[in-house]
């Protein structure tokens, strides 16, 4: 699934590159193209840029789900069920924000 989005956000780029080189021969600043100083090419491809700016961020900021951090090892579990500084188990716990050394 992952590789589908990347592929949308690759064609958006293109979509923008493409937009932009239209805009820029519709308004003259590149020429020796049949487009060159032709409005329409302006209002095309700003067109076709923003249509490429709006599928490359679904693309590359849609692309995966979010996934929260997994649990470093040996990071204390019963600490959420403690209750007065003494865990589940019966054995003390040191609350880390109220220890000081």
């Amino acid at each position: 699934m992952k590789g589908s989005f990347l592929a949308l956000g690759i064609f958006g780029l293109l979509l923008i590159l493409f937009g932009t080189v239209f805009a820029l021969q519709g308004s003259g600043m590149i020429g020796g193209s049949p487009m060159t100083g032709k409005p329409f090419w302006i209002y095309a491809g700003s067109g076709i840029s923003i249509l490429g700016l709006i599928l490359a961020a679904l693309g590359f900021y849609s692309g995966g789900k979010r996934r929260t951090p997994k649990r470093v090892a040996g990071e204390e579990k019963d600490k959420v069920a403690t209750t007065g500084g003494v865990s589940a188990s019966g054995s003390e716990v040191q609350d880390k924000e109220n220890h000081t050394s």
